[in-house]
């Protein structure tokens, strides 16, 4: 039985990526008794985004980052339909993009916003009735690698001694996320929904080591690029990872269901 290790460097690799399962799991906190039928009344839900925990000491590449609001988006389209929600983009450029990036900071810090810090969006977004903002508060990448050695079969045939081929390590990667989503009432500032859900996703792939005689100039680039900050990979920096917006989409969108309304939002996560 091979166990996890998880790394935080590691070897660059290659190919063949296959999806082998994935999970969901959501944990609900407590909700307002009055939210449901608000919900029901409502005209419009501002989306501000996702956003990344700063504990994580990380950040979403840049060309990243208006993907994760994407699916958060995606995420209200699959599970929500009948729900108005206006994408982040159309959120900041209405209620001004360094506004809306002040409340997200405090969010990705703090992990919830206070009455005097909502309010203040209200006017701007008079047309919605609730700010939804998403927070990605975990991301862990597992590995388990085996390596295979066969006999030669046309060896053994002829009678002769026979010899070990090694094939390609096996590398089997594990993903594991956790995204909160809350939504706030535009009218008093208050929390109104709170939800969490963990999704976590395998691959496995042949591993082949790509660097060969670049190694050093491949260590040169990392290093030069120490100083910065620290950037979430989306599909794994040494080992080939599940690809990380797909997983936070994954989370949202179960998070979504649950919302008061769903057809399912009584059932197990």
């Amino acid at each position: 039985m091979h166990r996890f290790r998880t790394y935080h460097v590691g070897m660059l690799l290659l190919i063949a990526i296959a999806s082998v399962g994935c999970a969901n799991r959501v944990k609900l906190a407590e909700t307002d008794a009055a939210f449901a039928a608000r919900l029901a009344s409502a005209g419009s839900l501002a989306l501000g985004g996702v956003t990344v925990a700063t504990a994580l000491d990380a950040e979403f590449a840049p060309e990243d980052a208006p993907d994760a609001d994407d699916a958060l988006y995606r995420a209200f389209l699959t599970a929500r339909p009948d729900l108005v929600v206006w994408p982040a983009p159309a959120v900041g450029r209405r209620a001004g993009a360094d506004t809306l990036a002040a409340v997200v900071a405090e969010f990705a810090s703090y992990g919830r916003l206070r009455p005097d810090q909502v309010t203040p969006l209200a006017g701007a977004l008079a047309e919605c009735r609730f700010l939804v903002i998403a927070r990605l508060s975990e991301d862990a990448i597992s590995s388990n690698a085996q390596r295979q050695d066969l006999a030669d079969p046309e060896a053994r045939a002829e009678g002769l001694p026979e010899h070990r081929i090694s094939l390609p390590p096996t590398v089997l990667t594990e993903r594991a996320i956790t995204v909160a989503l809350a939504i706030f009432d535009l009218a008093d500032g208050s929390t109104v929904w709170q939800g969490e859900s963990r999704s976590r996703d395998r691959a496995r792939y042949e591993y082949r080591d790509e660097l060969g005689s670049e190694g050093t100039a491949y260590l040169q680039e990392r290093l030069a690029a120490a100083g910065g900050p620290r950037r979430l990979s989306r599909r794994g920096d040494f080992l080939k990872a599940p690809d990380l917006i797909d997983l936070i989409e994954q989370a949202l969108t179960a998070l979504v269901k649950r919302l008061p309304g769903a057809p399912d939002a009584g059932g197990a996560g």
